[in-house]
């Protein structure tokens, strides 16, 4: 895997879009009429906005947790290590892109006064950017743009749009909204939260046992058990009517979080498996020096599987059963595959910890089957696109209802056939889907794809510039 800094996956791109296509699907069935005769997904758009409750929580924590490590043991290093005072770093010289002030002396103030500030406002102010300005032009469209508002059932009006501006308020289908920005604030608690447990481990393990690998995992145990004592709590207690507020969700993105730290985990303890193309090259290495030796014991065993493969094969199967539970955990399929009572019940209470291991699974699985269904050009380019899509789609549902109407609802009414009725109206379905991506994608060019830029130009100013002296390289952050 490649730095931090490029971490991305196809096939997390191709999660999101799944995601998104399901809400527009979830939809055209509950809201706009588009009503086919099987009810078995209806609710999946339900789960999709879980899922990606859940993903965004794992991607933000993962690289801030990334960028923060390198960060904090850049500091001790200038204030600990240079100084001879008993401290021992847990990450190598490699991995470190260390910052530091011109001045020499250091102190918890200038630390908290200088950089560190600059490192979370630069990732409130990315946050910030890359949800608020798209989501507040949809809203002042609905208002002052009336078909745009009818497409919106006029959810929002100018009598609550200060509501929703200010996150107090969401209608329709922006009741997502407010509780993943107010993740946003509890990212950092987290991520500083689990660091600074792993370092007052490693500090006391080097006072009392002169070694600090102890300390460190005593001290990341004990984070993980209380971020997953935690999102126990609110999954048993929470309020699924309290939607608006965290609280009613804060269980999905805690999920992600965690999932992002065990990540982070397997990757420090080396466990992540190589894909298909590195252990190809790593097998013909090893054939080239073993050629002199060959026989037929040295060829049963280099034809035996890996233990790569067998990771992979392993985490591939997991993914199959995993997804497979999600889709019980829908009303209809949740009735008759597994006797439960028709709700959303166990979703509710197992969904963030089933999309959580569907993720780490297919990260772990690398280039398995599950994946590279999920890789789907579509849908990653769906993934790419995945927050105008799920901001505009009741425009494209809208325009399919208004002007097509030789197909959906009108088309069906001509119709004397049950099937034609039905091919009728998935005609409507499968055109809204080409709408809503079409006028997604324009969005995404015209408005949300510049403000990313300029989001990008503004973090790289000299605001956000770290100073750095000879010594030291500066630090970027994801």
């Amino acid at each position: 895997m490649s730095t931090h800094s490029d971490f991305h996956f196809k096939f997390l791109d191709g999660i999101r879009g799944a995601a998104a296509l399901s809400v527009v699907f979830s939809h055209s069935q509950t809201l706009y009429k588009q009503v086919l005769p099987f009810t078995t997904f209806t609710m999946i758009g339900f789960d999709a906005v879980h899922c990606f409750f859940v993903l965004s929580a794992f991607l933000l924590t993962f690289r801030a947790l990334m960028d923060w490590e390198k960060y904090y043991e850049n500091w001790i290093e200038q204030n600990f290590v240079e100084k001879g005072m008993l401290y021992d770093r847990i990450l190598d010289d490699d991995e470190l892109n260390t910052v530091t002030n011109n001045k020499k002396d250091s102190s918890l103030f200038k630390f908290l006064d200088h950089t560190a500030i600059k490192f979370w406002l630069k990732y409130f102010f990315r946050r910030i950017m890359r949800v608020y300005p798209t989501y507040a032009i949809v809203l002042l469209s609905i208002v002052f743009i009336d078909p745009i508002g009818k497409a919106y059932y006029n959810a929002i009006k100018t009598s609550n749009l200060l509501q929703h501006l200010t996150l107090q308020s969401a209608e329709f289908i922006f009741w997502s909204i407010p509780p993943e920005m107010m993740y946003y604030l509890f990212i950092p608690i987290i991520v500083i939260g689990y660091v600074g447990i792993t370092h007052m481990g490693i500090f006391l393990s080097n006072k009392l046992y002169c070694g600090p690998n102890i300390g460190a995992w005593t001290g990341r145990i004990l984070g993980n058990i209380i971020i997953f004592g935690v999102r126990t709590l609110i999954a048993l207690y929470h309020d699924s009517g309290e939607s608006l507020h965290l609280s009613g969700s804060a269980h999905y993105f805690l999920s992600g979080s965690i999932c992002a730290i065990w990540y982070r985990e397997i990757i420090r303890l080396g466990l992540f498996p190589s894909s298909l193309e590195e252990e190809k090259a790593l097998v013909k290495k090893k054939q080239y020096i073993s050629n002199e030796n060959s026989g037929v014991c040295s060829y049963i065993i280099n034809n035996l599987p890996s233990r790569h493969w067998v990771i992979r094969r392993f985490f591939d199967w997991t993914c199959y059963f995993i997804f497979f539970i999600i889709l019980c955990t829908m009303p209809h399929l949740s009735s008759k595959v597994l006797g439960l009572p028709k709700n959303l019940i166990l979703e509710l209470y197992t969904g963030g910890s089933l999309y959580a291991f569907l993720i780490l699974a297919g990260l772990l699985s690398r280039n398995s089957s599950f994946v590279n269904a999920c890789s789907w050009n579509l849908f990653c380019f769906s993934g790419k696109i995945s927050f105008s899509i799920y901001l505009l789609h009741p425009i494209g549902l809208t325009i399919v209802n208004n002007y097509a109407t030789s197909i959906g609802v009108r088309g069906a009414v001509n119709e004397t056939e049950d099937d034609e009725k039905v091919n009728d109206v998935l005609d409507a379905v499968m055109l809204a889907f080409v709408v809503t991506v079409v006028l997604s994608w324009c969005f995404h060019k015209v408005i949300e794809r510049p403000i990313m830029n300029f989001t990008n130009y503004v973090t790289k100013s000299k605001f956000f510039e770290h100073k750095k002296n000879d010594k030291h390289s500066n630090l970027h952050t994801a």
